[in-house]
Parts: C-alpha cells; sequence; structure tokens
C-alpha cells in the first residue's frame, strides 16, 4: 500500500483521492485517522460516527482490546438497523481480535438479527467458527448466508468503499470544524 497505488485497487475515484493524502503507508494513514477520530472524540465524547470509525481504525492497527472498548458504547447507542449492524459487526471483529469468542459470536449474531438478509455478518460469524474448530456449524452459517434470497443493501460495503461523494465531503467538513484549530 502506497500514495501512489493506495490499498492495492484499481484507479477509481477513492484511489486517487487517497494518492493525495501525505501518507506514504497504510500504517501512516491509520495513525492520522486514529489521530484525527481521536480529535472529534476529545471535543465532542458523544459523537458516535467519530468513535465507530476510530473504534474500526483500532481494529486495523491490531488493537482488538481498545476497539472493543471504543465500540461496546457505540453498539449500545446507536438507533438505525444499519448502524446497529454495523456496530456489532465490527465489535465482533473486535472481540475476535482480543480473544474474546464467545462475544465475538454474540456480536456477528447480534448484526445479522439487525438486517436479516446482509451476509457480511455470516460471513464473519462463520469464520469465527472454522478458526475455532467448529467446521460444521462454520459450512451450515454460511451456506445460509449464500443461499439467503432476502434483498440487503449490506451497510458494510458502504462503509468500506464509500458513501456517495456530497456525503463523504459534508462528513469531512463536520469532522475538520471539529478538528480545527
Amino acid at each position: 500500500w502506497t500514495a501512489e497505488w493506495p490499498d492495492g485497487l484499481p484507479t477509481d475515484r477513492r484511489s486517487v483521492f487517497l494518492s493525495t493524502l501525505p501518507h506514504r503507508t497504510q500504517a501512516d494513514a491509520l495513525t492520522q485517522a486514529a489521530n484525527w477520530y481521536a480529535r472529534a472524540l476529545e471535543r465532542d465524547a458523544d459523537h458516535l460516527e467519530a468513535a465507530l470509525r476510530l473504534g474500526r481504525v483500532r481494529l486495523a492497527q491490531g488493537h482488538g482490546a481498545e476497539a472493543v472498548r471504543l465500540l461496546m458504547p457505540v453498539a449500545a447507542r446507536v438507533q438505525t438497523p444499519e448502524r446497529q449492524y454495523l456496530a456489532a459487526l465490527l465489535l465482533g471483529g473486535a472481540h475476535a481480535q482480543a480473544g474474546q469468542w464467545a462475544e465475538a459470536a454474540d456480536a456477528y449474531t447480534r448484526a445479522a438479527r439487525a438486517l436479516p438478509g446482509c451476509q457480511t455478518a455470516r460471513i464473519g460469524l462463520s469464520a469465527l467458527q472454522r478458526a475455532l474448530g467448529h467446521e460444521s456449524a462454520a459450512a451450515d452459517t454460511l451456506t445460509a448466508a449464500m443461499s439467503d434470497t432476502r434483498d440487503c443493501d449490506d451497510p458494510w460495503w458502504q462503509y468500506r468503499f464509500g458513501y456517495g461523494a456530497a456525503q463523504v465531503f459534508a462528513w469531512l467538513r463536520d469532522l475538520h470544524a471539529m478538528v480545527a484549530p
């Protein structure tokens, strides 16, 4: 991952945008993002979006226990099914990274219940089950996820790969206003 070829993704708007940022490695980008979200939380400790995103960054940095600490209050307070799903999904990953297997399974299950037609949480649960040696349960979970025909606009994909440009710029303006000196 470099500024010249962010995330190794084909050149698209996200890659072009990322290539203009002043970081040279993914670690630098994550550190910068963590600093921004932490500053936003210093200004407004109740800013759920900043806490959610900081939790995701800390998870990506390999700090699962800290991500759990950040994401638990978010998961308890978000109101929409989409945000409940996303918070529980990230919390499942954080618990798993922290070695808290039962809590990870519970979080993935909560995410799957929040938006039953969405697959990412059930794929996460299946991966956890497989990692714990529960091959049959993992296969059943994955089969159920792949055969579910309910329509779902999985929030993970929007969160991971971006919302509409207007929404991103509005969030960036709000975040900048919160952290600007």
